[in-house]
């Protein structure tokens, strides 16, 4: 299912002159494959955890090894960052949620908050140059970025998880509206220095 959709997805970026993703299909906890996060991912990760610095795991822990963070244990750092994609059978996780207020905006900044899916890095691209792209603040399930915003347009902006490799997540696309231009109001009736005779609300 997550093919077409990638090849979607690739011509998209291409279009908007966006980095395309490496992979569209990692779902960090995901033990069986099946891209969500369910009791049986749930089971098994309980099954493989460990303390910090344990190496003794069976083979079907593997995929849940240093997924994560970059050691390649299975401890509590890996079961707090489980929890916050936990979505249950058959629905899909995204890398990252996000949540923003809707409506222009008039500030040079605006800080971009939501929750990322057990990914310790967040990553904005987009209409960043010649910015670098900014990394998100993390904390717990959350995270928080400010992004700088161009004048009078639309920003486009796409949200990605980094693995401790650098492998990228799913995109999670945001457009920010600024507008600092007051609307203009034109009167056609009455006409310029017309005598008003009778009483009009506008």
């Amino acid at each position: 299912m997550t093919k077409p959709f990638h090849r979607y997805a690739m011509i998209l970026c291409g279009l908007l002159g966006v980095p395309a993703v490496a992979d569209a299909g990692i779902v960090l906890g995901d033990s069986d494959g099946d891209l969500d996060l369910d009791l049986r991912d749930w089971s098994r990760l309980q099954n493989c955890l460990r303390t910090s610095g344990t190496m003794d795991y069976p083979p079907e822990c593997d995929l849940l090894r240093g997924q994560f963070d970059s050691d390649t244990d299975v401890d509590l750092v890996d079961h707090q960052a489980s929890t916050c994609g936990f979505t249950g059978p058959g629905l899909l996780v995204q890398a990252v949620t996000v949540h923003i207020k809707p409506g222009p905006v008039k500030t040079a900044t605006i800080e971009v908050g939501g929750i990322t899916a057990g990914w310790q890095k967040v990553e904005a691209i987009g209409d960043l140059s010649p910015s670098p792209s900014p990394l998100a603040t993390i904390d717990g399930c959350g995270f928080s970025v400010e992004l700088p915003l161009r004048e009078n347009r639309i920003n486009k902006f796409f949200l990605r998880g980094l693995l401790p490799d650098g492998t990228p997540s799913t995109l999670t696309p945001i457009n920010i509206v600024h507008d600092t231009i007051p609307p203009d109001v034109f009167v056609d009736y009455p006409a310029d220095n017309s005598v008003i005779t009778t009483s009009i609300t506008v």
